[in-house]
């Protein structure tokens, strides 16, 4: 398999090259859901290792790192959490994804998770956690009570809108431009009282210098 980038990763301090892809085929990922999912759902369900077992994924599948070891041990899963805690690998792989693969991945894996345990997800519940989530990352000083309530009236559209698309309904709404408003005049208060402060300061200085 080619690859295609380089980075460098640490381990207990020191600093390692590998090599790794931000995109996969579909037979790759197949590959990766089946991982994870072979992992979380066997003779036991292991549903609290899920994000151990998804960042393993996307060493094994997205990089060059052997995991040989890992997949000959008696003891996967501590080797595992050992792997993830002493390295960045995962986090590198994840930084360089877009946003859609990650989330496609997940899904992928959920669904997957769904079929084989019959166990079905809170999906308004998981929609909301998503747009929270997705709103932390791209806006400032969000109100997030506001957002809440107005996640609350979409919800139970969940299976027609994903969070991606509530978020841009949301942007485009007569609420976040109220709130918009809000922020910005709270910013230009805070602007002219900075302002103020400074030529407060400053004529304070010319009548100490005149005295």
């Amino acid at each position: 398999m080619s690859f295609e980038k380089n980075n460098i990763y640490t381990k207990n301090g020191i600093e390692y090259t590998f090599s790794y892809n931000t995109n996969i085929s579909t037979v790759d990922k197949v590959k990766f859901v089946n991982t994870v999912t072979g992992y979380l759902v066997g003779n036991n369900f292991n549903f609290i290792a899920k994000d151990l077992f998804f960042d393993f994924g996307l060493i094994s599948i997205f990089t060059d790192y052997d995991v040989s070891y890992i997949y000959d041990s008696n003891n996967s899963i501590s080797k595992i959490e050992q792997l993830l805690n002493e390295t960045n690998i995962a986090e590198i792989v994840k930084a360089d994804m877009a946003d859609s693969l990650l989330a496609e991945l997940h899904e992928a894996v959920d669904l997957n998770i769904e079929y084989k345990t019959g166990i079905h997800k809170d999906i308004i519940k998981d929609e909301i956690a998503q747009i929270l989530k997705l709103v932390e990352s791209k806006m400032q000083e969000v109100d997030i009570k506001t957002l809440v309530e107005f996640a609350g009236v979409f919800s139970k559209y969940a299976k027609n809108f994903t969070p991606t698309e509530i978020i841009n309904a949301y942007e485009k709404s007569d609420v976040f431009k109220k709130h918009t408003r809000k922020i910005e005049e709270k910013k230009r208060q805070e602007f002219e009282n900075t302002i103020n402060k400074i030529k407060q300061n400053q004529q304070l200085k010319i009548l100490n210098t005149s005295k």
